[in-house]
């Protein structure tokens, strides 16, 4: 097999770069969506918080976690 075929055949299509910019995009706007929850959450008063059922601990854990993690 040449190696202009070879290169050609390896490419990355179109389809799959939309692909892949497509799921970097979802990924990046999850870990924005977690970023705004936790920020809200980190922003309730107490009240708030014992009606959810969440203790101060829990309510600094959640928020202390980095936007990628789940």
């Amino acid at each position: 097999m040449k190696s202009e075929n070879l290169h050609l055949s390896i490419a990355p299509t179109r389809s799959a770069l939309l692909a892949t910019l497509h799921s970097l995009q979802e990924t990046f706007g999850s870990w924005q969506r977690r970023a705004r929850g936790r920020d809200e959450l980190a922003h309730l008063d107490t009240w708030s918080q014992r009606d959810l059922g969440l203790s101060e601990q829990d309510v600094q854990h959640e928020a202390s976690k980095p936007r990628w993690s789940a």
